[in-house]
């Protein structure tokens, strides 16, 4: 099977733990990182040995070998760099929060609904045992309809990567 030729936009800390679990994957080739601090984006890629690094985004945009984007940036830029990657035909796994406001979320949804591609917004609890038995137990209706519901989180590192999309 080929693996799915990925690009990271947004070298901090969360790419780190991303990138861990891309690079291990067979089901995944990071192609090239972006970062607008050149340092960062040239370090990530000299660590984890991905062939390209770049300080626009926009430059891998038009990439053919490029088949998703991770966008890995801090919230501000989400629904930007989504909607462009979306417009340029490539799927994306968008890290939270998908954008700053609900006006920005619908731009996302409504050119994820305009495209054949697929949108994956992160949320590492989502399939947890735990999550799954929440969800289990709301949807059976035991609890009556919460109106209320607090989640206290842990390491991001103690969760089991969940591939966001694959070959068939």
């Amino acid at each position: 099977m080929t693996p799915i030729s990925v690009a990271v936009v947004g070298c901090g800390h969360i790419s780190w733990i991303h990138l861990e679990n891309l690079c291990r994957s067979p089901s995944y080739k990071v192609a090239v990182v972006a970062d607008v601090i050149e340092s960062e984006a040239r370090c990530v890629a000299e660590y984890y040995r991905i062939d390209g690094w770049t300080r626009d985004y926009r430059d891998i945009l038009s990439r053919p070998d490029v088949e998703a984007v991770f966008v890995l940036t801090p919230p501000s830029a989400h629904a930007a760099i989504a909607i462009a990657a979306l417009r340029a035909g490539k799927h994306v796994f968008c890290e939270n929060p998908l954008a700053r406001n609900l006006e920005d979320c619908k731009a996302v949804i409504a050119q994820t609904k305009n495209s054949d591609r697929v949108l994956f917004l992160a949320y590492p609890l989502r399939f947890s045992r735990d999550a799954q038995n929440v969800r289990h137990v709301i949807s059976s209706g035991m609890l009556g309809r919460p109106v209320f519901f607090r989640t206290y989180g842990r390491s991001l590192r103690a969760q089991k990567a969940v591939p966001f999309m694959t070959r068939n």
